[in-house]
This record gives C-alpha cells, structure tokens and sequence, in this order.
C-alpha cells in the first residue's frame, strides 16, 4: 500500500476516533473532516478496504464496543453511548451480524 493511502487511513481512522461517541457524526462529517467529497471519500475506501464510509464508522463503532464490553467494566447500555449509537436496539441488530452474538452474551453475561 502506497504511503498516501496510508496517511489517508490513518486520518480516516484518527477522525473516526475522535468523534465515536458523537452519534450525530456521519459519512458526510468525516468526508469534510479529511477535505473528500463524499464520492471520492466513498470511491477511496471502497478500493482500500471494501467498504464504504457509513459501514467503515459503523465497523470501527463495533470493534471499540467488542472492546469496551470484554474489559467487563461497562454495561451494555452505556457502551452504546460511548459508542455513538442511538438506538440498543439497532446497536444490538448490527453488533449481532458482526459478532454472532448478541451484546451482553459477548461481554459474558
């Protein structure tokens, strides 16, 4: 992987990072936080990783939250506001389709 694509992940991520507790923060808000438009931002990622803005926020949500919820020292109902989800439900449905359970039995209770 060619170096400016590196610095471009590493913004995204960085980005990413930064805002995951905003449930506000979309696809759109990071396009104009790293100066893409939405299709470059989209076109981009797309060829990196194989996906696309929304599922690359939704994805990097999900990995912080298997995180959160195996250090056992949150419950699932506060990891889903630090995470920037607005809905358990929803935040249940997604984290279910990456993880094969559902939330509280992945924090192992």
């Amino acid at each position: 992987m060619a170096n400016n694509d590196q610095d471009f992940l590493s913004r995204i991520q960085m980005t990413v990072e930064e805002n995951l507790s905003n449930p506000n923060f979309t696809a759109e808000d990071l396009c104009d936080q790293v100066f893409l438009s939405r299709s470059q931002c989209h076109r981009k990622l797309k060829s990196l990783l194989g996906m696309s803005a929304t599922e690359y926020i939704r994805q990097q949500r999900l990995e912080r939250a298997a995180e959160l919820l195996q250090s056992q020292k949150w419950r699932v109902a506060e990891v889903v506001l630090a995470v920037g989800f607005d809905h358990h439900s929803y935040f249940a449905k997604c984290f279910r389709e990456q993880y094969g359970c559902c939330p509280s039995e992945y924090a192992g209770g």
